[in-house]
């Protein structure tokens, strides 16, 4: 039997329950002046394309500008969030607009149905955003409560798809749906949130420009936004979809929620044990604790808070299950004698102490019988976007890349981000602030006739030839990019051919490269304590962490030291165990075993330079190979070498 473990005091639609702890199982005016209407279609227009008339900034005093058709804000370094407002409030409406982000290390947003005013907390903009979001998480089309009220109440974990309908460094559609209760937003014509909510019925619509963060160069943060039109007459909904609904409405049934399959569920008389069994379903609720009750949850809000939580049990007996939007990791039961092996259960509260309210506890049966999440195990998909210059990798289900290539026309390609082989946890870094130049997996070297390519990634230093999808489907994929490494007068000094290929062997990733230079000019590669391959993965401050190599050598005792293969270890979010990623260097490389970089910051790369000057005369090409292994948990040296051993005989 499934359990929400807590006792019932009285039946009321809100459930009253001694409870002890808690866990996830759940053992647990018409328009401002400046803005055009047109009349045929009964489109508003709120960027009227030349100045911003009908428009206000509220709270951060970032600079917003009218420039070529478009709204653009650009961040003022140590000014808190900001936002572009309409001097016009809305109800119902259907709001469509265009908006491009230029940097993966912020974040932006659409304010709908949001206010300002002096009695919350002296002005501060609050109310509804959708998200546009560029980061890895993907979270663009979700939304938050904006101004320190409820956070996040619908994100992109609760719609997997939609992580794919946003596009970096290119214009985006969005659209946003209010009517009465529900709120319903699209990117790119993909549906992505679906939310029933009272909390705000009228506002401004506003345009967020993000406060920065420490890491980010100031002034290095611009948001662009044009075509912002809007419909309040003559509007109706757009058909329902599929996709999972955010109902905050106590014991509310959505028509989404009701076409979907969900129900509210029937108890038995004079107990809270469901009349039903069920076998593969997904349950959702909210609860609330009372003051002093304890959960340990990570993602759970404040004593007297609802929550609102979702359970899918499969019925292969595996469980999943999410809190306020964020996915939990986990089972506690599942390795108990017996958990799972009832091919139905009836769903039963219980109690064990402290006081929890429950509400809109609603359930959907599912018609698969597992998720058949292994039914395209070991296929991979490549996607290319010219348009962005990047390359994703996709296991079988499409549903979100487990590798990006960045092949940018005038920067350094790198690898970013590259995800975990059981889906948990982002296992390389953009720009950290202490290592800047540096980003996930890439080649760069230095004081190649004295230009540094390492720390210079971008401009005039790097010139992109090609990037060529060469095996986009099956069970190990192949992509090349091709640059030219530029002098001071722009000339090609170095051509270099990046050959990856990525294939899943016992839920791991091997991600094999073959580095080819070709000399346009006699070069010289002068000595160095870096350059070549380098990983950075996701440290900070406090990270746990640690490098060891073929030698058994640590940390910092790796450093410029030779060995076949050196390993990085770390906690990373999202992750019970460590997830590493090693380096195997090739014997048919030069000067193998190779040198090794091993920075503070657990940063790895091989590097032929640091064992000295190399040359490599016109006409001529250098050729090097390497491995890279992505795993979850401890392999252990000796299945290391084991694998190196296999690599070394290719």
């Amino acid at each position: 039997m499934w359990r929400m473990r807590c006792r019932i005091i009285n039946k009321d639609c809100m459930k009253k329950t001694n409870f002890r702890g808690i866990c996830l199982a759940l053992s647990f005016a018409f328009m401002a002046q400046g803005m055009a209407q047109s009349p045929e279609d009964g489109w508003q227009i709120l960027f009227n394309g030349k100045d911003l008339t009908g428009w206000r900034e509220l709270n951060g005093k970032h600079k917003w500008e009218a420039k070529d058709g478009m709204i653009i804000g650009t961040d003022v370094h140590g000014q808190p969030n900001g936002f572009l407002c309409t001097e016009a409030d809305y109800g119902d409406f259907i709001l469509e607009l265009e908006v491009s982000i230029d940097t993966l290390m912020n974040n932006s947003g659409v304010q709908f149905r949001s206010r300002s005013t002096a009695d919350y907390l002296n002005g501060r903009v609050h109310g509804y955003q959708m998200e546009v979001d560029p980061k890895p998480q993907r979270w663009s089309g979700s939304i938050y409560d904006e101004g320190g009220r409820r956070g996040w109440i619908y994100t992109t974990e609760l719609n997997l798809p939609a992580k794919n309908a946003f596009k970096n460094n290119q214009w985006n559609k969005y659209r946003i749906e209010c009517f009465g209760t529900t709120m319903r937003t699209w990117v790119n014509g993909i549906p992505v949130a679906h939310l029933v909510d009272a909390e705000c019925a009228k506002g401004f619509i506003g345009l967020q420009l993000h406060a920065n963060n420490p890491a980010d160069p100031p002034g290095s943060h611009q948001v662009r936004f044009r075509n912002i039109r809007i419909k309040t007459s003559g509007i109706k909904p757009s058909p329902p979809d599929d996709i999972f609904v955010v109902n905050t409405i106590p014991d509310d049934l959505s028509l989404q929620e009701k076409k979907t399959g969900y129900s509210l569920l029937g108890w038995k008389d004079g107990d809270f044990i469901t009349r039903k069994k069920f076998g593969a379903f997904v349950l959702k609720f909210d609860f609330k604790l009372s003051q002093g009750a304890d959960s340990g949850i990570k993602y759970l809000k404040g004593n007297g808070e609802w929550n609102q939580a979702v359970v899918k049990v499969f019925s292969d007996s595996l469980t999943e299950y999410w809190l306020n939007g964020y996915k939990a990791h986990g089972d506690k039961y599942k390795d108990l004698p017996g958990f799972g092996l009832e091919p139905k259960t009836q769903i039963r509260l219980e109690g064990r102490g402290g006081t929890i309210s429950y509400r809109s506890i609603k359930i959907k049966a599912l018609d698969k019988i597992s998720r058949d999440r292994d039914n395209a195990a070991g296929v991979l998909q490549v996607s290319q976007d010219k348009t962005t210059g990047t390359i994703s990798i996709f296991t079988g289900d499409g549903k979100q890349p487990v590798l990006t290539q960045i092949a940018k026309p005038d920067e350094r390609p790198y690898i970013h981000p590259i995800i975990a082989p059981d889906g948990k946890g982002i296992l390389t870094q953009y720009r950290p602030d202490h290592h800047p130049h540096q980003t996930g997996l890439f080649w760069g070297l230095k004081l190649v006739n004295g230009r540094d390519y390492f720390m210079k990634w971008q401009n005039d230093y790097w010139r992109r030839v090609s990037a060529t999808v060469i095996t986009g489907q099956g069970p190990r994929v192949q992509w090349q990019t091709v640059y030219d490494l530029l002098d001071e007068k722009g000339n090609t000094t170095l051509r270099e051919t990046a050959n990856w290929s990525l294939q899943e062997q016992d839920g791991r990733y091997w991600l094999d490269l073959e580095w080819n230079g070709d000399a346009k000019t006699d070069i010289n590669f002068g000595k160095y304590y870096v350059g070549g391959l380098f990983l950075r993965m996701p440290w900070f401050k406090g990270t746990p962490g640690e490098v060891i190599n073929s030698a058994g050598q640590h940390n910092l005792e790796a450093e410029a030291q030779r060995a076949i293969w050196t390993d990085v270890g770390m906690q990373v979010e999202g992750r019970d165990d460590w997830a590493h990623m090693a380096i195997f260097d090739h014997p048919g490389n030069k000067d193998f075993p190779i040198s090794w970089r091993v920075d503070t910051q657990l940063g790895i790369g091989p590097s032929r330079q640091i064992m000295g000057d190399w040359k490599l005369n016109k006409g001529e090409r250098e050729t090097v190979r390497y491995r890279v292994v992505v795993y979850g948990g401890d392999l252990g040296s000796t299945e290391l070498t084991r694998l190196w051993k296999e690599f070394s005989r290719d």
